[in-house]
């Protein structure tokens, strides 16, 4: 049977070790991120940089604006409900 300084040595390396695995995952998918930005011309303005500023009352009602919702297919037929009435 372990005893409790034991566990704590294990987990105490699995600590470690996790850490080590997570750094590089993050590093990869920095890598990943990058290189799409590059392929696209993305720049981080385009991700955060334009709305950094913007009130968040406007930016909850940009979020609204642009939230649009999907009418149920009838079933059998492909066409959209009318759900406005």
């Amino acid at each position: 049977m372990d005893t409790y300084s034991e566990l704590q040595r294990r987990i105490k390396a699995l600590q470690q070790q996790a850490e080590q695995v997570r750094r590089n995952e993050v590093a990869s998918v920095v890598a990943d991120i990058e290189a799409k930005m590059q392929e696209f011309g993305i720049t981080v303005d385009d991700l955060v940089g334009a709305r950094r500023d913007e009130p968040k009352k406007i930016a909850r009602a940009r979020c609204r604006q642009n939230i649009a919702v999907q009418a149920p297919v009838k079933p059998g037929r492909g066409e959209a409900e009318n759900v406005n009435g």
